[in-house]
């Protein structure tokens, strides 16, 4: 029970955020929508791995149907740990929507520890590393295959390669913007919906020139510099 009381304290949202989020968004806004489902894949996910132990042991002692029990409960487990994961991402992209959107001052918990996690350096150059890995292989690659899409549009970002170094050296720098760096996950992690991956040249210029801005935003950075020094 203590084992499970802190999982669930780590990866799941409790109900008094969930409330929180509604009370302040509405509850049709896509935020506490995530939110909800994420905590309740996350309780169906602990009772199908709970399972998981006492299929084992049934295994173990050669019980008949204990080698099937066993298989089954691992499937249903692995299946609830991808709808988990999903959910997961789900959440995180809602949370980077509303701060890249300009809400990143909403005191919402889930809003405020995604706050914390951008502004901290490791997230910072893990996204700078990120784009650099993906600057790298496009100058890489000699041969497309015609029919690859996801490709096709992310070698569009050679001809944004100033536009990419200058996003990823302000990443690096000692006072930026939760707003800008929120921007940049959506660029690496939104898949065909982002800029980097649309095929288009000067969107994904623009977009790389808008989060450069955010980053060097003046207020935001000397906000975030004041939380660094709190947290300290």
């Amino acid at each position: 029970m203590i084992l499970r009381q802190s999982i669930l304290s780590r990866s799941v949202p409790t109900a008094r955020e969930h409330r929180s989020a509604a009370l302040v968004l509405g509850e049709r806004h896509p935020l506490p929508k995530a939110l909800a489902r994420h905590r309740t894949v996350t309780h169906q996910t602990i009772v199908a791995i709970a399972t998981a132990p006492a299929a084992a042991l049934a295994a173990l002692a050669h019980v008949a149907v204990g080698p099937v029990f066993l298989g089954v409960s691992v499937l249903v487990g692995l299946g609830f740990v991808a709808v988990w994961s999903s959910t997961r991402r789900t959440v995180v992209d809602r949370v980077h929507e509303l701060i890249a959107g300009g809400a990143a001052s909403l005191r919402l918990p889930v809003v405020v520890r995604e706050r914390q996690r951008l502004a901290s350096r490791k997230e910072r150059e893990r996204l700078a590393r990120s784009l650099e890995h993906a600057l790298d292989e496009v100058w890489s690659i000699s041969w497309l295959p015609a029919r690859s899409r996801a490709l096709q549009g992310l070698i569009c970002l050679r001809d944004a390669t100033p536009e990419a170094r200058a996003v990823i050296q302000t990443l690096r720098c000692e006072q930026v913007s939760v707003r800008g760096v929120a921007m940049a996950a959506q660029l690496l992690m939104d898949g065909q919906r982002s800029a980097l991956y649309s095929g288009d040249r000067r969107r994904l210029r623009e977009e790389l020139g808008r989060i450069r801005f955010a980053l060097e935003s003046t207020e935001e950075s000397q906000e975030l510099a004041h939380g660094q020094r709190a947290a300290a």
